[in-house]
């Protein structure tokens, strides 16, 4: 049947690979954005394409591009990972805002945990334990450790 009429019979023309890649992008990710996702992207189909199309890479753009799309509008998310990106920028700005945490833990703390906090913290503490902060980071023993 596919042979005598196309695959237009069937509501779409590019099976398998090909067309985990085309029909995201000629028929919108809305619709066909999962198929990005039908892969372990091992690379098979990129070493057995007669052309070396990078299929592989292909989908991991385009499961780039779905996770960009899905997380437009999330301005908490963005807030805090630009503030996470700026506290871990520089070791000063690492080493303030740990001593800065360590020194405001003790509030949260309950039992050696982090038991409180605000909300999303504070329902993701409801299933999971968060130690609290250590008096010292191994980053801090290590000089005194590695005196010779």
């Amino acid at each position: 049947m596919f042979r005598n009429i196309g695959g237009h019979a069937y509501g779409w023309v590019y099976p398998g690979p090909i067309g985990a890649v085309l029909s995201p992008r000629l028929q919108g990710m809305d619709k066909y954005g999962e198929l990005a996702y039908a892969t372990t992207l091992c690379a098979a189909c990129t070493s057995t394409c007669p052309v070396k199309i990078p299929i592989h890479d292909m989908l991991y753009a385009l499961r780039n591009d779905k996770v960009e799309l899905e997380n437009k509008g999330e301005l908490a998310e963005d807030i805090a990972y630009k503030g996470w990106s700026a506290t871990f920028a520089t070791a000063n700005r690492y080493r303030f805002s740990v001593r800065m945490a360590r020194r405001f833990q003790f509030p949260l703390v309950k039992q050696g945990k982090i038991a409180y906090g605000p909300p999303p913290i504070s329902e993701w503490l409801k299933y999971r334990d968060m130690p609290a902060l250590p008096d010292k980071f191994f980053h801090e023993m290590w000089p005194e450790v590695n005196k010779d």
